[in-house]
Order: C-alpha cells, then sequence, then structure tokens
C-alpha cells in the first residue's frame, strides 16, 4: 500500500469538510442562518466530515498503490479495470456502511426511512466517480510532465585507480557505500569509486531502474536475482550479479521493494 503522500494529506482535510458540508446540505429546506444555530448541524458536520476523509483517505491509497503497479502510460485498460474496482466500487460500499452504521448505531435511524438513497446516496457515487476522475487526469497529466522535466543523465564519471571513466548508467549493477567510499559495481564485476555519495546517486538515476535497499545500496532492478522472507517481514536479498553477500532490506522496506520489482 502506498499511503497519500504530505501534500496529498493535507488536501484530505479541506476535502472532506467541504464533502461533509456539501452533503448535510442535500435537501436541506433551512438557511444557513438557522442551521448554524442547531447543535445537530455542528454533531451532523463532524461525523458527515469523517466519513467523507475515510473515503478520500482510502480512494488516495488505492490511486497511488495502482499508480505504482500498473501505471497509466504502461496498461492503461488494466490500470482502468483495477481503478474502477478499487477506487469506485470499494469506496461506494465503504461510504455506505458508514453511513448505515453511522445512521444506526449514532442516529438511531432506520436509513430506509430517511432521503439517503434519494439524495446521498447516488449523489455520493457521482463524488467518487468524479474524484477517480480527476486522479486519473492527474497520473496522465501532471506525472509525465514533471519526469520530462527532469533529464537524468545516462553517464556518471567514476574512478578506477588514477583514471576517470565515463560509465554507461545502464552498465551499472550496484552503488554501494563502504567505509568513506562511495563504489560502483558493473554487471561485468568491475568496481570503480563514485564522485556521489548515495542520496545523490539516487537522484540522477530513474526510480523504475533502480531501488535504495538500505541506507548501503542501490541496487539495478536487473541485479537482483531471488530474495526470501522471514517471519518478520525482513527480505533477504541474492544477487544476480557476482557478489558473495546478499542484501538486507527491512520490513519497512519490504513492501515498497515487492510493488517496485513487480512494475
Amino acid at each position: 500500500m502506498r499511503w497519500p503522500s504530505g501534500k496529498q494529506f493535507a488536501l484530505l482535510i479541506p476535502a472532506a469538510l467541504l464533502l461533509g458540508f456539501f452533503f448535510i446540505m442535500l435537501g436541506q429546506p433551512d438557511s444557513l442562518s438557522v442551521l448554524f444555530t442547531t447543535r445537530w448541524f455542528y454533531f451532523d458536520f463532524l461525523f458527515v466530515s469523517i466519513i467523507s476523509f475515510i473515503v478520500l483517505f482510502y480512494i488516495t491509497t488505492a490511486h497511488n498503490t495502482l499508480d505504482n503497479r500498473f501505471p497509466l502510460r504502461d496498461s492503461i485498460l488494466q490500470r482502468l479495470l483495477w481503478q474502477a474496482v478499487w477506487g469506485l466500487v470499494f469506496p461506494v460500499m465503504l461510504s455506505f456502511g458508514l453511513t448505515f452504521a453511522y445512521m444506526h448505531f449514532v442516529l438511531h435511524q432506520d436509513i430506509r426511512t430517511t432521503l439517503f438513497f434519494v439524495y446521498e446516496f447516488p449523489i455520493s457515487i457521482v463524488v467518487i466517480l468524479c474524484i477517480n476522475l480527476v486522479l486519473i487526469v492527474a497520473s496522465l497529466w501532471f506525472v509525465p510532465k514533471q519526469e520530462s522535466e527532469v533529464l537524468l543523465p545516462s553517464t556518471i564519471l567514476a574512478s578506477q585507480g588514477n583514471r576517470t571513466v565515463p560509465l554507461p548508467i545502464r552498465s551499472i549493477a550496484i552503488f554501494s557505500k563502504e567505509g568513506d567510499y562511495y563504489l560502483i559495481t558493473t554487471f561485468d564485476s568491475q568496481q570503480y569509486i563514485s564522485p556521489h555519495h548515495l542520496d545523490e546517486l539516487e537522484l540522477m538515476v530513474s526510480s523504475r531502474d533502480f531501488f535504495r535497499a538500505n541506507r548501503q545500496t542501490l541496487i539495478h532492478r536487473d541485479a537482483c536475482g531471488h530474495f526470501t522472507t522471514d517471519r518478520s517481514g525482513k527480505i533477504t536479498l541474492y544477487l544476480s550479479t557476482k557478489s558473495d553477500l546478499p542484501l538486507s532490506i527491512s520490513q519497512k522496506r519490504g513492501a515498497d521493494f515487492r510493488a517496485w520489482l513487480a512494475q
């Protein structure tokens, strides 16, 4: 699962408040001046906003996860199918379930005797559909635009003895830190010293090709052989290149590694 980013999370709160206010006002005959003087309005506004936030959080998480596993630019039909299931059907069910629980356990109302199926439910489906459309358009438009603005280098200058060698990035299997040195290991098992530290190198290479396995290692997809997972979720990765030591990937990074490797 890929949780909402900081920017996305910051947008979810005001969006949830707006949606909460919107759904409360649906079919409401009273004016705002009257509603603001009643206690139930604030009580209802709080719970409906919480429900809206939960649904928005779920949709954003599902969208981010699908963006990572099924990028729209790579498999648009498959992605749209999964988006319909996880981004539309399940959020509609979640919205209905939370609203039913709120009415039944908090308000002690039978949802069938209310106007929920006349106003809130059909409009909530349209709202969830629109949210998905906005997220899909953002994935198609903004992400490729951002990637095109960042021109990644195709070559890195590295040293081997007293020589400086231009290394094509496609030939690099592993970036690693050993002591005070940052090493580059190629697929033909040649080693070089990099003038850049790992944080810099991570920004210089494609995130689709390289993964930050841990603080000491940045690894190319083609250098990954097989891996095992222990009971705690920690991954031991064995390389396809000539290397005596496997790499250790923490439980926290494990889910991201599996998602990256499955792209």
